[in-house]
């Protein structure tokens, strides 16, 4: 991985005031030679680690267990879900001091994704002098709340791994439509029955792929898709001409869109707005031979939605990435749907996944000691 020398120290004491070092608060599992790494982009800056650990009930621990597993039906279990996340306490310590009290000297906050949304909850008003976080993931919409607009988090300046994942994602998404087009699960079914059936596939090449969301992963969706034959048009917050789609269409056309698609490729992030965006009237439009990929947030789907759908043979099939509920519990219809192919939220990842996110932060430490923009910056307001 490489180190980015000193290049940014000398804008610390004039980014950050008075205190020529700045403090960022790390979680512990981060190693200590990505630690390292860190040092060498800035030798001012102080690494704090901090540990948090869950506090459990044995009662509700026992009671999730319970509610996951295949005995409780999936529609229960969700009804209780929220309830028994929502009480999750935290033990926190920082470089093996316990954090009870306000620590107003953290400036920069390093996300990863071990940092859930209820323990950002619990330790925000405890790091009153924030002022960026970094998340190593493509979006923050799994630990920013909706009114993160609001106060205190109205200030801050908040980056993520946004653009790092496009092209692995992309090309995953091709895959996913590839092996439902091709039926390879159906190949894979009779295979572990020994059996032999010659199947009919769909054809790749000028089928419409509708793609939901036009930034860098639908981007590279759409170029992939075009060097495969087939015809990417693309739905977006504000339509636009976009060289790697036939047109992108504003969110009025959503429907339109789908009704014409044979694929349909969700690539847009979670924010108030989307949440719940392909539902039961949108999946209405969409032809009964089309086939739904989703490789950007469960959240985006309606699942109840598509089951119904997916029951009533309104759409041919579903290949997954990602879940409303990670892990995906162990009673969700979805696993015994033989319309619909689940991977594991994997689409990111690969042998350079990891240290080429890492590598964005060590560059944007540098960048945020010298006042620039940040990679992968996100608008607070916005959530993307």
């Amino acid at each position: 991985m490489a180190a980015y020398g000193g290049e940014g120290t000398a804008g610390w004491a004039t980014a950050i005031g008075a205190d020529p070092v700045m403090k960022i608060l790390i979680p512990d599992h981060v190693p200590e030679s990505e630690q390292k790494l860190i040092r060498e982009t800035a030798p001012d800056v102080d690494l704090l680690t901090l540990r948090a650990t869950q506090r459990r009930s044995p009662l509700r621990a026992g009671l999730r267990w319970v509610l996951t597993r295949r005995m409780c039906p999936h529609g229960l279990y969700r009804r209780f879900r929220g309830a028994v996340a929502s009480r999750a306490r935290y033990e926190m310590e920082i470089g093996g001091a316990p954090l009870v009290a306000p620590r107003g000297d953290v400036e920069a906050f390093l996300a990863t994704w071990t940092i859930t949304r209820e323990l950002y909850q619990q330790i925000r008003p405890l790091l009153p002098g924030l002022r960026w976080i970094h998340s190593t993931m493509a979006g923050v919409d799994h630990l920013l709340p909706d009114e993160a607009s609001t106060a205190p988090d109205i200030g801050l300046r908040v980056s993520c791994s946004r653009g790092v994942h496009s092209e692995r994602i992309a090309e995953f998404a091709i895959t996913l439509i590839a092996s439902v087009a091709k039926r390879l699960p159906d190949h894979a079914r009779l295979q572990s029955r020994r059996a032999w059936r010659s199947l009919r596939s769909k054809e790749l090449a000028g089928s419409i792929v509708a793609v939901v969301g036009a930034g860098s992963i639908g981007s590279a969706v759409a170029r992939l898709a075009r060097a495969n034959g087939m015809r990417p048009i693309g739905v977006a917050r504000h339509p636009r001409d976009a060289p790697a789609f036939e047109a992108v269409y504003g969110p009025d056309h959503l429907h339109a869109a789908l009704a014409r698609a044979d694929f349909i490729v969700v690539c847009i992030p979670s924010t108030a707005e989307t949440r719940g965006l392909i539902g039961a009237e949108a999946l209405r439009a969409v032809k009964r031979d089309a086939y739904l990929v989703n490789v950007s947030r469960g959240s985006i789907v309606d699942e109840g939605a598509l089951i119904a759908a997916l029951g009533a043979r309104r759409i041919a099939g579903a290949a997954l990435d990602v879940f409303d509920d990670e892990p995906l519990p162990r009673n969700h219809p979805f696993y015994g749907r033989e319309d619909v192919l689940v991977t594991h939220h994997s689409s990111y990842a690969s042998a350079a996944s990891e240290q080429e996110v890492f590598e964005r932060f060590q560059r944007n430490v540098a960048r945020y000691a010298r006042g620039e923009p940040l990679e992968g910056e996100i608008d607070v307001r916005l959530g993307y």
